[in-house]
């Protein structure tokens, strides 16, 4: 699921067949495989102490050996579990998980979806160990793909309605505010919306605004508190 309780976790519940369905044929199929491509480029190799927040059906989660996963949405759980991770029901603003509990945490589109994005970095940082690693996958507000996205969301789509979609500024700036240090931006997608399939791309540094997906890394400081 990529959302919060309530209203915003509801749809994933209630239409998560749907929404796992879509991962199985084109173009779902080739623009996941594209997606894993640059995050397995970007995540950290040892992932035994990794979480997903966020993790719906643990499609993400599955690919990139993340170990652990937690979503508001019940019923996607049941899938996430079933693919091997080990997941609990919760939400991204207040994780049940103690300080200092993963070497990475990964966000794929889940800012996009949660109440207050600021808090799950927060908590995001809370979980990390010094050094830990936060990744997040996003579709930009100024992307070809994000302008795209928002005119379904006008046209009442069951779940971009629900998104608010972010500027690279945006999440620079959030990931900053979290406490994060040193941050990169990765951009892969560079075809346009609309395709019938899509090829793989080496990807680009940097977050480009005519890419469909980019991906930020950011690392807990070793010799900070937390804020």
């Amino acid at each position: 699921m990529k959302g919060d309780t309530g209203e915003k976790a509801r749809p994933f519940d209630t239409l998560h067949a749907q929404y796992d369905a879509w991962y199985k044929k084109e173009p779902g199929r080739s623009l996941f495989a594209l997606e894993v491509d640059l995050l397995r480029r970007v995540m950290p190799e040892e992932t035994a102490l990794s979480l997903e927040v966020g993790v719906g059906s643990g499609r993400f989660a599955q690919a990139l050996a993340v170990a652990f996963g937690v979503d508001p949405a019940r019923s996607p759980l049941r899938l996430a579990r079933e693919r091997g991770i080990r997941v609990i029901q919760g939400t991204g603003e207040h994780l049940p998980f103690p300080a200092e509990t993963f070497q990475t945490c990964l966000l794929v589109v889940t800012l996009c979806f949660v109440q207050d994005p600021l808090a799950v970095l927060r908590e995001a940082f809370r979980v990390l160990r010094r050094g830990g690693v936060v990744v997040l996958g996003m579709v930009l507000k100024e992307s070809p793909w994000g302008r795209v996205y928002r005119k379904q969301a006008d046209d009442g789509h069951p779940f971009y309605s629900l998104a608010t979609f972010y500027t690279a500024l945006e999440v620079f700036e959030m990931l900053r505010q979290a406490g994060f240090g040193a941050t990169e931006a990765f951009s892969t997608l560079f075809q346009p919306p609309g395709q019938p399939r899509y090829d793989l791309e080496d990807g680009k540094q940097g977050a480009h605004p005519n890419a469909g997906f980019t991906v930020f890394r950011a690392e807990k400081p070793g010799d900070s508190p937390s804020p």
